[in-house]
């Protein structure tokens, strides 16, 4: 159990590096986009935006993984019969 906790803080970690390089990335190539007036890169901009949201959703399941079930909130842990 605690291994699986410990694999979810590196994954947690891990998404948000790359997340923040991504933003970072995304604006930049979006105000240059802007500035040269480039379709291309203002476009690849804004997919790159769409591909922060899917991490964003990433993010936030492994930090939902992390929770402890409960008696109300079993989260599969309670079998049904």
């Amino acid at each position: 159990m605690h291994a699986v906790s410990e694999e979810c803080y590196i994954s947690v970690i891990s998404q948000s590096a790359c997340l923040l390089l991504f933003q970072l990335f995304t604006g930049i190539e979006l105000l240059y986009g802007v500035w040269t007036n480039s379709l291309g890169l203002i476009s690849d901009g804004f997919h790159m935006l769409f591909d922060c949201t899917a991490l964003v959703i990433g993010l936030c399941a492994a930090l939902m993984a992390r929770w402890k079930a409960s008696r109300t909130f079993s989260y599969g842990s309670v079998q049904f019969t």
